[in-house]
């Protein structure tokens, strides 16, 4: 596997992307997450807010007013290589209904995804919701290349005034061009929690799988201080990374930043600006 910071080959007098491998090098180096998520060491089955299209659905069950995000992130500090989204929530009597664009490449290559997905809550303490995938890649003269589409599922449930369960499923099945091999999208399934341990302080704890690749741990850690301050804290493994962030909240804007450090890939930093009403 081609690590993100290795995709570019410095040469005498010229800089060489190495995006004509493969192009599932290219979807399949890292899984595309909101600055929250990353911070959390990736968790997010338990969590509501931003980008609820593209990661746990049933959060959207959860979600109380109307929210645009725009976030960015760049890959092992990769110059050629930046990942864009834009999120959108908006909350409906039993739920909320939310999309997500994303897009990101290189010069010659691209890939482009949008999520739709509902969420409500179907009782006093469990939410669930679902969520349909479209993509494709764009290369040369061919705008629409592998295109495809699938689904998730998700579901949440608040056993305790401070504790929630979560399982997520995404990928389970859908449909690929015809000379597009199904890896580019995986069936994955995560399953986790999160305990708030006292008013200010709140752990995830997740387990993921995903066909072909070994099970995957993540842990999460988040202070929230009265002032509408946040500090976050993650660690995940395959590979092993460490990552922290911090969130401002500024009457109706949020500001959110996060790293997230792996031997193996460098440094990604990741940033959103979020307005909610």
């Amino acid at each position: 596997m081609i690590l993100p910071h290795r995709w570019i080959l410095r040469r005498p007098g010229m800089i060489i992307p190495v995006f004509f491998l493969s192009l599932l090098h290219l979807q399949g180096q890292f899984s595309v997450m909101e600055s929250g998520a990353a911070a959390l060491g990736k968790a997010f089955v338990t969590r509501s807010g931003d980008c609820m299209a593209m990661h746990n659905q049933a959060g959207l069950g959860q979600f109380l007013g109307h929210s645009i995000s725009l976030q960015h992130s760049r890959p092992g500090l990769c110059p050629d290589l930046g990942i864009s989204v834009v999120s959108a929530q908006l909350a409906t009597s039993s739920g909320a209904l939310a999309a997500t664009l994303t897009h990101y490449g290189v010069n010659g290559l691209g890939y482009t995804s949008a999520w739709l997905a509902y969420g409500l809550g179907v009782h006093k303490h469990v939410s669930a919701g679902a969520g349909i995938h479209f993509w494709k890649f764009s290369i040369g003269d061919k705008w629409m290349h592998h295109p495809g589409f699938s689904f998730a599922v998700g579901i949440q449930a608040s056993v305790r005034d401070n504790m929630k369960l979560a399982a997520h499923v995404a990928h389970p099945a859908g449909w690929y061009a015809m000379d597009a091999p199904s890896r580019h999208h995986p069936m994955t399934m995560n399953l986790g929690g999160s305990w708030t341990m006292v008013p200010t302080t709140c752990i995830y704890l997740e387990l993921e799988s995903t066909a072909g690749q070994p099970v995957r741990w993540k842990l999460g850690v988040e202070w929230k201080e009265k002032r509408g301050i946040a500090l976050q804290f993650g660690v995940h493994s395959q590979p092993l990374t460490v990552s922290f962030g911090t969130r401002v909240n500024l009457r109706k804007w949020n500001i959110q930043t996060a790293f997230a450090f792996a031997p193996e890939a460098g440094t990604t930093p990741y940033s959103a600006l979020t307005y909610e009403w």
